[in-house]
């Protein structure tokens, strides 16, 4: 992984863990279009506050006003930034309410189970 100079600010790396009301930063590749390929042109900093998360998009809003949304797994894909919350223990309980939530939506009922006693 390449490392970027994002700053103290954000100093708190998340792999996969990210939750609404973090202030993130990362940076996303843009491709450009020639000659029937797209190739690597550059790099665009994004920083901004996840305000929406769906099972596989967030939505941010950038510094600039404007949102932006993005695959979970893209965003996770490039080193993902955050900064610290005032108060830690909050986020900490909103990302154990994601982990559950996350597990009980990947468990596969299983048809073979006598649950009901058949």
């Amino acid at each position: 992984m390449v490392n970027y100079e994002i700053g103290n600010d954000y100093s708190i790396l998340c792999a996969g863990d990210a939750v609404v009301g973090d202030k993130i930063t990362f940076r996303r590749a843009v491709m450009k279009y020639k000659s029937g390929l797209y190739t690597f042109d550059k790099y665009d900093l994004i920083i901004g506050k996840i305000i929406k998360e769906t099972p596989k998009f967030y939505m941010i809003e950038k510094s600039d006003g404007d949102t932006l949304q993005i695959m979970q797994k893209v965003m996770y894909k490039e080193q993902l930034f955050r900064k610290p919350w005032t108060d830690e223990s909050q986020r900490e309980e909103l990302a154990k309410e994601k982990r559950v939530k996350n597990q009980k939506q990947s468990q596969v009922i299983d048809p073979t189970n006598d649950m009901f006693g058949f």
